[in-house]
């Protein structure tokens, strides 16, 4: 046979190191700064250090890297307060993809990190020259391990092209995620975890696993389910669906996309791999109503009131906590677009979804997304659950001015949805208090919202809980104030928000779901 060897790319090469220092810095510390014709990156492994660049100043905190290109000046200093550990690296590199690196900020993953741990460890292994000299320009080797030098270039080059892949939108790797810190003891099982990150754009067997990571197909089922509980598969499915979830999150894809982006065939194949995940409440961020049994009592002002929403957290398995996230579009229709794009995600993760929605002009937008993507056959709403958030007092379902029919019109008659499962609030029942305790029941019945639409009113009022110094818990009645009831010229009145309904403009009570709130 002629073989015909392949010639193999160098994409990054690193020729030189300079210097590997970890240092551990006073708090007043102050380098007066350089430049030299080499790269180099100053990564914070504890407290705060702030770099000065030609480009800027800079604080850096811990897990934080800035690359200097060559010939670029620099300097480092302690922010007078804590005493921060820095580690600095510096060599040579002339190839092209290093201009990735130029003029950002980035943050080391926890598998980075692992392989900067093995530079220091490594280098320690190679020179007699102590690592915590700053000053230090010339390094004195010692007696070595075999191939000390050699890896310590091949660790340099891995952190690099780990970086490159993980930050590079064309790469996409679910590594960079969650997976990279997943609690094992074992190495084996962490080097499995980042080849499924590496692939997980590929659809793989278990026979490919088993292969590429030389090790036997009952060895590696074993192994998984005494780490995590499931099978290699199930884990890298959930390892797909949990990077599906951040491409959805940012947005920059469709879902038919992101289906042919993760190798799936089908779009249709995300409901099914979802059955077999746990629903995580954090996976998008909704307001719980347990928030307000520990508010309801804070005697807040008026003009408190609004700000309550602002300072609202999504609690994480039954505590407080989390974090809210608050994005900025340039436009109505961008708006509409990424929130129908979180509650798809959020069918498409859990079909059988409870969805809290609420009317008025805000969520039109929305819900016409959300009918487009249903007819275009993206979302399927059969096993969608939904509750609406209130209903005006002595209006039937049929009436124009009734938040059912608003529903019906927008949404519900334009979908698949079950009818059965939609729920408003009785406005037909003459005893109010009766009504309030039926829909009660059902919202303890069906449970909290997998995620919540909310619009805020003029003066702050959420679902026509209007502001007052005490919060209800559970379904009540409510008086409009003055406020939501007459028009005015601001673009989010009461007059436009009521626009195609033909409200009469006079008090009305509103049997309120302010449970969902």
């Amino acid at each position: 046979m002629a073989y015909q060897s392949i010639q193999l790319d160098q994409e990054l090469f690193v020729s030189d190191i300079y210097t590997i220092h970890y240092y551990e810095y006073r708090n007043d510390f102050h380098f007066d700064g350089e430049r030299h014709d080499f790269w180099e990156f100053q990564c914070v492994d504890k407290g705060v250090a702030e770099v000065i660049t030609d480009n800027g100043t800079y604080t850096l905190t811990r897990s934080q890297v800035i690359f200097h290109r060559p010939n670029e000046f620099h300097t480092l200093k302690a922010n007078g307060r804590t005493a921060p550990n820095i580690i600095v690296i510096s060599f040579a590199c002339n190839s092209p993809c290093m201009k990735f690196f130029e003029n950002k900020i980035l943050e080391f993953s926890d598998t980075e990190r692992s392989i900067l741990g093995r530079i220091i460890a490594e280098a320690r292994n190679c020179f007699a020259s102590p690592l915590d000299n700053p000053y230090l320009e010339k390094w004195s080797k010692k007696y070595r391990p075999f191939g000390s030098q050699k890896l310590l270039t091949l660790y340099l080059e891995e952190l690099l092209i780990h970086m490159i892949r993980r930050y590079t939108i064309a790469h996409y790797s679910a590594s960079a995620g969650i997976y990279d810190s997943c609690q094992t003891s074992s190495e084996t099982c962490r080097n499995i975890i980042h080849y499924l990150g590496e692939h997980v754009r590929q659809s793989l067997t278990i026979e490919d696993i088993s292969k590429d990571n030389m090790i036997g197909r009952s060895q590696l089922q074993k192994l998984f389910r005494e780490e995590y509980q499931c099978g290699v598969i199930e884990f890298f499915s959930r390892m797909k669906i949990d990077f599906a979830k951040q491409l959805i999150r940012e947005n920059d894809m469709n879902f038919t996309q992101i289906s042919d982006f993760l190798g799936y065939s089908s779009i249709h194949y995300f409901p099914d791999s979802s059955k077999a995940v746990r629903h995580d409440t954090n996976r998008i961020r909704h307001i719980h109503p347990r928030h307000y049994l520990n508010v309801r009592n804070l005697n807040l002002k008026h003009d408190e009131y609004k700000n309550i929403y602002n300072k609202c957290t999504c609690p994480l398995n039954g505590q407080e906590g989390g974090n809210m996230q608050i994005c900025k579009v340039k436009n109505y229709q961008e708006l509409s677009r990424k929130a129908a794009n979180l509650i798809a995600a959020q069918i498409i993760l859990k079909p059988d979804s409870i969805l809290g929605l609420a009317t008025g002009s805000s969520p039109v937008g929305t819900y016409e997304h959300l009918v487009e993507m249903y007819e275009n056959g993206d979302l399927d709403f059969s096993q969608v659950t939904t509750v609406n958030l209130d209903e005006y007092k002595g209006l039937a379902g049929s009436d124009e001015q009734s938040y059912r029919y608003f529903m019906n019109t927008h949404l519900f008659h334009k979908i698949n949805i079950n009818h059965a499962n939609t729920y408003v609030p009785n406005g037909t029942e003459p005893d109010a208090e009766k009504a309030c305790q039926a829909y009660n029941e059902l919202l303890h019945k069906i449970g909290p919202a997998d995620i919540q639409i909310l619009g805020l009113g003029h003066d702050g009022h959420i679902g026509f809980n209007e502001p007052s110094d005490h919060f209800e818990n559970e379904t009540h009645c409510v008086d409009l104030t003055e406020t939501t009831i007459q028009p005015t010229n601001d673009s989010l009145t009461a007059k436009r928000m009521f626009q195609n309904r033909h409200i009469p403009w006079e008090s009305e009570r509103s049997c309120d779901a302010g449970r969902f709130l």
